[in-house]
């Protein structure tokens, strides 16, 4: 269990973390996809807004920025996130103990 905790699970969740971001960062992109099944989001409300005030550059500019604001501040807590385990050496490689032998 020890094994386990302190050596396989922090290279494992090293090497799963930047795909991990990825797919994160993917759907939230892709829920634009989700108007198609009746879901209120942020195409959904500047189509109604654009629609209502004939205002659809403007509508559409604001969701961009939340968008580009969004996944710019979760790619830089994923960057962050993945430094600080780039850099954290507390835990043994199973290797280097049979280097010492």
């Amino acid at each position: 269990m020890k094994t386990m905790l302190y050596v396989v699970l922090p290279q494992a969740f090293q090497n799963v973390m930047p795909e991990m971001a990825n797919t994160f960062l993917t759907n939230l992109k892709m829920t634009s996809v989700l108007n198609v099944i009746a879901v209120q989001e942020l195409f959904m409300a500047a189509k109604t807004v654009g629609g209502n005030y004939y205002k659809y550059f403007e509508s559409y500019l604001v969701i961009a920025v939340i968008y580009f604001v969004l996944c710019f501040a979760f790619n830089q807590v994923f960057l962050l996130v993945e430094r600080h385990m780039r850099d954290t050496d507390d835990y043994a490689l199973a290797v280097e103990y049979l280097e010492g032998d």
